[in-house]
């Protein structure tokens, strides 16, 4: 079998650093998160999960036809090709334009969705926020580590609030590491809790599951991109990841990449995990389960974080609200700054479908 070869790392990416002016909106201070840390009350916090859609095709949810057993621990390995460039994917395309169509009954998947029991105009209406699952997860992070960099951008529309996320540091120097190659990961599942291996169903596009997120004090409505579900009567979504070993044998989580996997699923309301471990050449050999807190630290604080996520987009709503509709606002948050500044920008970020605004009249 012919090894794999890594693709030559990308052109070096340097952008200009970002300023630091603007209105400071909300503080991400570590001494609150500790503070917040040793009060012991609960937090209130649901999910609701609803019928996802696919980006390619008009009947929804698009299941693929073939289901694959898979046992705890499987070699990857077996039956493996030379033909690893056909076994790849691209999971980077979001395609939010869909998503904003689907939740609000216009595309053709969306009647779908609501006839099963999905999410309709009036769910829409209801909800303070609509974003994308990364939004959060990079709220969630920043409060962790002040070294991150944060860049949102928010757009009220009908007294909703739009909230997406952008990339401000560029490319990771780390991309190439992150590309695997293995058997279609996607379909090697099954449901842990089974003494026998159990069939589950993925997909073979990009598929969005749709989530309603419960505050204490505000709703919303959140999507992310959706790997496999249990069955299709459930409907119960499993996580997937990767990691790649350092060291042949040892499997370290890094403290930031373990909080990173705990806020994905539980803003998905995800518990069962399946992590595929990848070699020093990128291939995906095994896989074991988890769960959503499995590599946590244990004195990692999960309530406070989600309390200071809470806070921050309220903050972000309260001076949305005093921004006439239709007019985007950059919420930025520096790399080694503990500052969310409100930045006024001249960039139309193109986060929605053009016939959104006429939609909502």
């Amino acid at each position: 079998m012919a090894p794999y070869v890594l693709k030559p790392a990308p052109e070096p990416y340097n952008p200009k650093p970002p300023s630091a002016d603007g209105d400071v909106v909300f503080r991400f201070n570590r001494l609150f998160y500790e503070r917040r840390s040793s009060q012991k009350k609960g937090y209130r916090f649901r999910v609701e999960q609803f019928p996802g859609f696919s980006t390619s095709a008009d009947e929804v949810p698009l299941l693929n036809s073939a289901l694959v057993d898979a046992k705890p621990n499987i070699d990857l390995l077996d039956g493996y090709t030379e033909d690893a460039e056909q076994m790849r994917f691209d999971r980077n395309s979001l395609l939010l334009h869909s998503f904003q169509l689907a939740m609000i009954n216009f595309n053709g998947g969306a009647k779908a969705i609501e006839d099963n029991g999905g999410l309709g105009r009036k769910e829409l209406y209801e909800c303070e926020f609509m974003c994308t699952r990364a939004s959060l997860v990079h709220i969630g992070l920043k409060f962790f580590d002040a070294r991150l960099t944060l860049g949102l951008v928010a757009v009220q529309r009908s007294g909703v609030i739009f909230l997406h996320e952008i990339t401000m540091d560029g490319p990771s120097e780390f991309a190439v590491q992150d590309e695997y190659v293995g058997h279609r990961f996607r379909q090697l599942m099954t449901n842990p809790e089974d003494k026998v291996p159990k069939s589950v169903t993925s997909f073979e596009d990009e598929h969005f599951g749709i989530q309603r997120l419960n505050f204490r004090k505000m709703r919303i409505l959140c999507r992310s991109v959706v790997d496999c579900v249990t069955d299709e009567e459930s409907y119960k979504y499993v996580e997937l990841k990767t990691h790649r070993e350092k060291t042949a044998g040892q499997f370290n989580i890094s403290p930031l990449k373990s909080v990173r996997w705990w806020l994905q699923m539980k803003f998905t309301g995800v518990d069962d995990l399946v992590v595929g471990s990848r070699d020093y050449n990128n291939v995906l050999r095994k896989t074991q389960y988890a769960k959503s807190e499995t590599f946590l630290s244990p004195d990692f604080n999960k309530n406070a974080v989600l309390m200071f996520t809470e806070d921050c987009l309220t903050k972000i709503q309260l001076h949305m609200n005093d921004v006439d509709e239709g007019i985007p606002r950059l919420f930025l948050s520096p790399a080694g700054d503990i500052n969310l500044y409100l930045k006024v920008t001249d960039i139309d970020h193109q986060m929605f479908h053009p016939d959104f605004e006429q939609l909502l009249r």
